[in-house]
């Protein structure tokens, strides 16, 4: 595909039009139903005089129905949003790496995700998409944009309340080690404080000896000596590199498990079409991430195999 925007412009102009018409058809059908709902809801259990079993079974039915409507017409818009991407983006990613595919409509799994830890309870709500996935070298690379939301009960409502929200990236380590280590930034420790109360005591907190690291993260591992192996300082130092890139410091977090490397980047969608109305804006978003991404692996040198690994 032709990388130059004007002409990517008139060539996607009306696909992209066709599609923010249905959003808006769906978002205006859905939101219609779901106030008259609460409307509904509220005379019942406010102005029409009703037992307080009764008021009690409106409340959990009705509250029920209004948020698996809401849970559908997020999915209905989401599925516009990838149908649209996936007649845009393929050939867009051969510009950024020919080595990488692109699927609009899924990502990582479920499974993927929790394995990151970064909620622990169930999920009610999870949805992933704009997976590129493909070799760099020797290394898997796997990225895709993660919404995970759980039910939460605010005095007598139940309500969806994100956990995360944000962009995923998996890769092949180039060492082999054991256990579970976790690199948390200590302003997701903030927010997520009543967490890691939640990792029992297979987990110990270490110091490493880079104090400008300490001063930015938290590092929780099942294995000590495994986690000093791992975090050589040459490793703390990319890591460092990683988060502050092109000079944006980011709310990353890292973990090591099966040999794999797990970061996430907190409110980062790099394809997010409700941000911007001009799409292209997007586009060059998408690419300036990818190609973030990527370098990655080289700044980590994940190429570099230790030993045996391969």
């Amino acid at each position: 595909m032709n990388s130059n925007y004007a002409d990517f412009n008139r060539q996607y102009d009306e696909l992209y039009e066709k599609t923010k018409a249905e959003k808006r058809k769906i978002n205006i059908i859905y939101t219609t139903i779901i106030v008259t709902g609460l409307v509904v809801m509220g005379y019942f259990l406010f102005i029409y005089d009703v037992r307080r079993d009764t008021a009690e079974i409106i409340r959990n039915i009705g509250g029920a129905i209004l948020i698996i409507l809401y849970i559908r017409q997020k999915r209905l818009t989401r599925r516009l949003d990838a149908k649209f991407k996936q007649s845009v983006i393929p050939e867009m990613i051969k510009t950024v790496n020919p080595n990488l595919t692109y699927n609009a409509g899924v990502g990582h799994s479920e499974d993927e995700f929790m394995k990151t830890e970064i909620y622990t309870g169930s999920i009610d709500d999870f949805y992933s998409s704009d997976l590129v996935e493909g070799n760099i070298d020797k290394t898997h690379l796997k990225i895709s944009f993660i919404a995970a939301s759980v039910k939460q009960k605010t005095g007598k409502s139940t309500m969806l309340v994100p956990v995360f929200e944000g962009t995923l990236v998996t890769l092949d380590f180039n060492k082999y080690f054991t256990g579970k280590t976790k690199i948390y930034t200590k302003d997701f420790i903030a927010k997520f404080e009543g967490l890691m109360n939640s990792f029992g005591d297979e987990y110990e907190k270490i110091n490493l000896e880079n104090a400008d690291f300490n001063d930015k993260f938290i590092v929780y591992t099942t294995d000590v000596q495994q986690a000093f192996y791992i975090l050589s300082p040459n490793l703390i130092e990319k890591i460092m590199e990683i988060q502050s890139f092109n000079g944006t410091s980011r709310n990353m977090d890292v973990l090591f498990i099966d040999n794999r490397l797990y970061i996430t980047f907190e409110d980062v969608h790099f394809l997010d079409m409700n941000k911007a109305d001009n799409y292209t804006e997007q586009i060059a978003l998408f690419q300036s991430e990818i190609k973030y991404f990527i370098n990655m692996v080289e700044i980590l040198e994940l190429n570099n195999r230790i030993w045996s690994k391969e």
